[in-house]
């Protein structure tokens, strides 16, 4: 076969083949077949139903962390990010034509290949074999997308499996809702001025009667797409992890969103969470919650990301003397994340159990600090490699050299867990790809539970297994 083309990075590996649909935006997705292979500039807020029709994808932008690059690894679709300009021009040539992806080697070829199709499937016999000395075999999973996961719901009666790590909700925001929060608050309350733009929600929301009820129902639906593949575990939901970047992107998202220059670093998170302006959409996440444990799902958990400082949890009036300190004209109505949640009947450690993702170096330089004010802590390396070495976690060319297996991410793994286990509270980490050297420490330092994606299960126990009997 003839090569089309070489470069990007191969996210979800995978060789497959199928007719190539250029998509130049979401409107003109609606076309797309099973079995094809999309190729954009970027996979933008409102793909959920297309994304569930290729059979690969080819994208101008992303890396290994981008949402994309996460969500096909999750629904098991080859896929290529990272092509370049270059790329998707030469590509685009080719639309309406037979290729094949080969994400493996991050090639593109003409035509269709006589290969023959083999499906691993995870032997759970083989799984239930597996032991080790200190029983760290204990492996769950992170969700954005609940397709393969539903493969493993035997996983549910398995004695090493740690349950739903992380549920990340943005992915439901992104792919199901595609309304950026405040435009929906704004419907709500009836702001909104602009008639196309208002008659395009009124559309969307039709079903659901007004814009709260739409966007609580649709959370609490995707959710539990989740939660009901794994009954008999415990859950931990993470509330919004969106960059300014992406909200822009959501209908209406241009209205409410600065362009950031390093979104990555900047308005998102907890910080986000407690501003005075996005009040009544934290309000909304944590209503979701409570409908969810109202329902009878009762062991959950409640994970906020990028928690730069304990005050943006805690509150109180030095959370507000800091505000006003910094020039915020609004420092008075500034809140903590215990303070909001009390505010809509939602009790932290009594109701729910609260934790944080660990993610940057203030969250390892103040371990103690954060444990003794959470019920547990959890560690994403990813973020926290990228805020350790100043290196973008999105940058293909710099995360080939500065990965997880740097030591100075591993150490700062270690002090977390040091610091969570002098106070007895639990301490976990969700991520993809450990090299050797990482998992030697968490095995070492008794983490918890090590959460991962579906395809990367069975390996992973085996590898844990192997490194603590070798």
């Amino acid at each position: 076969m003839r090569s089309l083309f070489e470069g990007g990075m191969g996210i979800s590996p995978g060789v497959v083949s199928g007719r190539l649909r250029y998509i130049s935006e979401l409107s003109k997705a609606k076309n797309i077949r099973n079995g094809e292979i999309i190729l954009t500039k970027e996979i933008q807020p409102g793909w959920g139903s297309v994304l569930k029709k290729p059979a690969g994808i080819l994208v101008e932008y992303g890396g290994p962390t981008s949402h994309i690059g996460v969500l096909s690894r999750d629904m098991g679709i080859a896929c290529i990010v990272g092509i370049g300009q270059a790329g998707l021009s030469n590509l685009k040539k080719f639309d309406g034509k037979i290729i094949t992806i080969d994400a493996v080697r991050s090639m593109v070829f003409e035509g269709r290949p006589d290969i023959e199709e083999i499906e691993e499937r995870i032997d759970i016999e083989e799984l239930k074999s597996i032991r080790t000395r200190t029983g760290l075999a204990k492996v769950g999973l992170m969700f954005s997308y609940p397709l393969p996961e539903k493969e493993l719901a035997f996983l549910d009666d398995y004695r090493f499996f740690g349950g739903n790590l992380l549920i990340r909700t943005e992915f439901i925001l992104l792919l199901e809702i595609g309304i950026h929060p405040l435009v929906l608050f704004w419907h709500f309350k009836r702001r909104i001025t602009d008639k196309i733009l208002k008659k395009k929600i009124d559309r969307i929301i039709s079903y659901y009667g007004d814009a709260k009820t739409f966007y609580i129902e649709k959370m609490v639906q995707g959710i539990i797409e989740n939660l009901k593949i794994f009954p008999n575990h415990s859950s931990n939901i993470r509330t919004l992890d969106i960059k300014s970047s992406e909200y822009r992107e959501l209908i209406g998202g241009k209205l409410c969103e600065k362009n950031e220059s390093n979104p990555m670093m900047g308005f998102r998170g907890a910080f986000r969470f407690i501003s005075p302006e996005e009040r009544e959409i934290s309000k909304w996440q944590l209503e979701v919650i409570k409908k969810l444990k109202g329902m009878g799902y009762k062991d959950l958990k409640l994970i906020f990301p990028m928690v730069r400082d304990p005050l943006e949890l805690v509150g109180g009036e030095k959370l507000r003397e800091k505000m006003k300190k910094a020039g915020f004209l609004n420092w008075r109505d500034y809140k903590g994340i215990f303070e909001i949640m009390e505010e809509v009947g939602l009790r932290p450690h009594k109701d729910i159990k609260v934790g944080i993702e660990i993610e940057v170096p203030s969250n390892v330089f103040r371990a103690e600090e954060f444990a003794k004010i959470l019920d547990f802590g959890q560690i994403g390396p990813n973020d926290l490699n990228q805020f350790c070495l100043a290196c973008g976690r999105e940058n293909l060319q710099l995360s080939r050299v500065f990965n997880l297996s740097n030591p100075t991410t591993i150490l700062a793994a270690k002090q977390a867990i040091k610091a969570f286990k002098k106070f007895n509270k639990e301490i976990t980490i969700v991520g993809q790809n450990f090299p050797d050297e990482f998992l030697r420490m968490l095995i070492k330092e008794k983490i918890d539970c090590i959460g991962t994606t579906s395809e990367g299960y069975f390996d992973l126990v085996k590898k844990i297994a192997e490194l603590e009997n070798g």
